[in-house]
């Protein structure tokens, strides 16, 4: 369950970070000044993007998925997966701001992507006190501290 809530959130955040890069990167475009200069900035952008920035951003979410899928490693991917959402929603707040304040449609806009950071918080505490911890109880006495017994005892 944990991992098919990873893969959700993870899917989600992939919309609001398409949302917060695009708006960072026609925000560059406009500020070159001229039109023929914001044309050029779109196509040195896509220039970059079409053969590399695809390829990267789609490996990185699959480094993401098996970070998240694996239980060994899910706890960092969590980190990682919340610390970007966080991110993203706040470039989104900040650049897409409207004049009149914050009113209950922006909130509800954001409101997806802030329960991402929520999931991968929660995941991060899942992951570090689960049922799967492998930390040895110190409440329990051991009773053989790792030697062997001797034969005179099994021999009785």
């Amino acid at each position: 369950m944990q991992a098919a809530v990873f893969i959700l959130s993870t899917i989600v955040l992939l919309f609001y970070a398409a949302i917060a890069s695009a708006t960072l990167f026609f925000g560059y475009a406009i500020s070159r000044g001229s039109f023929s200069a914001f044309f050029g900035a779109i196509l040195a952008g896509l220039n970059w993007l079409i053969p590399w920035g695809i390829l990267g951003v789609a490996f990185c979410v699959v480094v993401l998925l098996i970070l998240g899928v694996n239980r060994s490693t899910r706890r960092i991917g969590a980190v990682i997966l919340s610390v970007l959402a966080l991110a993203s929603a706040t470039v989104v707040a900040i650049l897409l701001q409207p004049s009149d304040g914050f009113g209950i449609r922006e909130v509800a806009f954001l409101l997806p992507c802030l329960a991402v950071v929520g999931v991968g918080v929660w995941l991060t505490s899942v992951s570090k006190q689960g049922r799967f911890n492998t930390m040895p109880n110190p409440s329990v006495e051991p009773t053989n501290c790792g030697k062997p017994q001797s034969a005179a005892h099994l021999e009785r």
